[in-house]
């Protein structure tokens, strides 16, 4: 079946806190139940002056990750119209999974869906930056740009694992050296059924032997 037998594989190993996972994407529900206690802290900031940048980062009042979006640490959605796609990633990597691992969201989709390729280029940047282990790329956008190339090249030269999105015209640069390592790039996409067949994959994914899909 299309089931990949996550449970199991739970039981061998939950994770190691000390390894963290970067959310690029839309805000994440970070006071969620399920999420809460998976949720990367800065200690610094939440012991600290609101409107400061008490660590010294760059980056005032990131207690939890970044919003690239408006420049603050809001990481959580403020309106209705986000989709709450964030939030939805950061469940499928820790909630009610008993996973050790944390989560940090750099938000670079806005409440509107859209984002730019300078939001995305800051967040991927600041990821490499804070040292994180895994970036995970759940979004797509069309066309080349050489500032996300060159945030994706940083990323692989810095040893991060990514983790995209199995769609056409989606974010895959092509351009990265070596793309096709297991430990550089995973990709995920959508089937339709409850077995996996070629037939039950998508129209919105995409398919090909550079990639590891799962």
């Amino acid at each position: 079946g299309a089931d990949v037998n996550a449970s199991p594989a739970w039981k061998l190993c939950a994770g190691d806190p000390s390894i963290i996972v970067a959310i690029t994407d839309e805000g994440v529900q970070y006071n969620h139940e399920d999420l809460q206690n998976n949720m990367w802290v800065n200690k610094a900031e939440l012991n600290g002056a609101s409107g400061v940048d008490d660590d010294g980062n760059g980056y005032k009042d990131d207690i939890y990750g970044f919003n690239f979006v408006t420049s603050t640490g809001v990481i959580s959605w403020t309106n209705s119209g986000d989709t709450g796609h964030g939030t939805h990633v950061a469940g499928i990597i820790v909630a009610n999974t008993n996973s050790n691992v944390k989560i940090k969201p750099y938000k670079v989709i806005g409440d509107d869906g859209t984002g730019t390729d300078t939001q995305l280029y800051l967040g991927i940047q600041a990821a490499i930056e804070d040292g994180v282990d895994i970036i995970n790329l759940s979004l797509t956008r069309k066309g080349e740009s050489e500032i996300v190339h060159e945030a994706v090249q940083n990323a692989y030269n810095a040893g991060i694992t990514h983790v995209k999105e199995w769609l056409k015209d989606g974010i895959i640069d092509e351009k990265v050296s070596n793309p096709d390592k297991i430990n550089i790039l995973v990709m995920h996409g959508n089937l339709s059924g409850t077995d996996y067949n070629p037939v039950n994959i998508t129209d919105i994914s995409n398919s090909g032997m550079d990639y590891i899909a799962l």
